[in-house]
């Protein structure tokens, strides 16, 4: 499935604020294809969201230049795996354990064609802080960690964040300090 080649996450989220939904996406590429001036109220009659895209025409012309978009885009598996994931529904517990070496160095090799010396190379890392790990019982032990990785930095994507939580985002703390 391919997505917009050369598109970060700082313009991928711009993009999703200006074209947000199937439709949107699909005018998105139809403006990557054009070469005259688009014609956005053709398609979508809500001023707000026409002017929100000619702003984001505006100040992508020339950087589009540099993207690649499929002509299949958005892709309908990409938009039904995001809709309908496919997740573990085992009503098991689920338990942490210290990984099967055996069964990795035979998973390895046969997906891989790596020796056991080389995934017992890789995997060594791995068993050391397996060793040195203090049990945790709980997800949300974790949250100190969550917390300081899924802040948001760039002031861009803040804007957009705000823009599209109607200013939750500063309430949720997913803004870091210097973003806001």
């Amino acid at each position: 499935c391919d997505g917009v080649r050369g598109v970060g996450i700082v313009n991928a989220v711009e993009i999703l604020r200006a074209f947000p939904d199937v439709p949107g996406l699909q005018e998105f590429r139809n403006w990557m294809y054009s070469t005259d001036r688009f014609d956005f109220a053709e398609k979508c009659s809500d001023p707000v969201m026409v002017r929100a895209r000619q702003e984001f025409a505006s100040k992508h012309a020339k950087i589009r230049k540099n993207w690649e978009v499929g002509a299949e885009f958005p892709s309908q598996a990409v938009i039904e795996a995001f809709l309908t994931p496919l997740v573990e529904s085992s009503e098991e517990p689920f338990e942490w354990g210290a990984p099967n070496v055996p069964e990795l160095q035979i998973f390895c090799f046969e997906k891989f064609g790596w020796q056991e010396s080389h995934t017992s190379e890789v995997l060594r890392p791995v068993l050391a802080a397996v060793q040195n790990t203090v049990v945790q019982t709980r997800i949300d032990q974790y949250s100190s960690f969550f917390h300081r990785a899924a802040r948001i930095r760039s002031k861009r994507v803040a804007k957009v964040v705000m823009e599209m939580t109607k200013g939750q985002a500063v309430h949720e703390n997913m803004l870091a300090d210097d973003a806001a």
